[in-house]
């Protein structure tokens, strides 16, 4: 037992001081950690702690890269055990942004859809100027559950929270797959898009 506590309080100091950054700068100390990690040892932990902090940096092609690698050619119950504390705290409603990450990342891989919108949404309430998990959420909503009015409003509330191409992308997305092709070519345009590049980017 005196373990287990001594385990317990190391991870948790371990965090503290990270996490005691706010938002995007935050995720970049985190990230280069993560790379400091990998050129030591090239494991799965670092790689997951790596993809899930570009995340939210919006590096959005790297990271359904990993999803789809993760998918593919990892052994998911492995990652299950490295990441089973943080999934444990996420689960028993911790606030920590890092181990929420790690959840909603963890189920999109196992595409658990419910559990991922319930991680991503729990993120929103507590990381709210953060763009990017909204944009993930939206892509949930149109690409898992086709509820493409749902993904609407996640995606106009992403926007008021923070310009950014992506959403505009993935409205033009919604408004080409409704039929609405004027609405979508003005979206892609006010995301700088194309098309090709869209269907590259989901």
């Amino acid at each position: 037992m005196l373990i287990v506590s001594m385990l317990f309080l190391s991870r948790m100091l371990v965090f503290s001081a990270s996490l005691q950054a706010e938002g995007e700068e935050f995720w970049r100390q985190h990230k280069e950690e993560a790379r400091a990690d990998l050129e030591e040892n090239e494991a799965l932990l670092p790689r997951y702690r790596l993809a899930v902090s570009k995340a939210n940096l919006g590096y959005v092609l790297e990271t359904y890269e990993m999803i789809d690698e993760f998918q593919d050619d990892f052994d998911v119950e492995a990652l299950e055990e490295e990441i089973a504390f943080e999934l444990r705290l996420a689960e028993l409603g911790s606030d920590n942004l890092l181990y929420l990450n790690y959840a909603a990342f963890y189920h999109s891989i196992l595409e658990n859809h419910e559990d991922t919108i319930h991680y991503f949404e729990r993120i929103i309430e507590l990381d709210e100027d953060n763009v990017w998990p909204y944009n993930y959420l939206a892509l949930i909503y149109i690409e898992e559950l086709e509820q493409n009015g749902k993904a609407l409003d996640i995606l106009d509330r992403a926007l008021e929270v923070e310009e950014n191409d992506y959403s505009h992308l993935l409205q033009g997305y919604v408004h080409y797959l409704e039929g609405n092709y004027l609405r979508a070519a003005n979206s892609l345009r006010r995301g700088r898009g194309t098309f090709a590049e869209l269907e590259d980017m989901l």
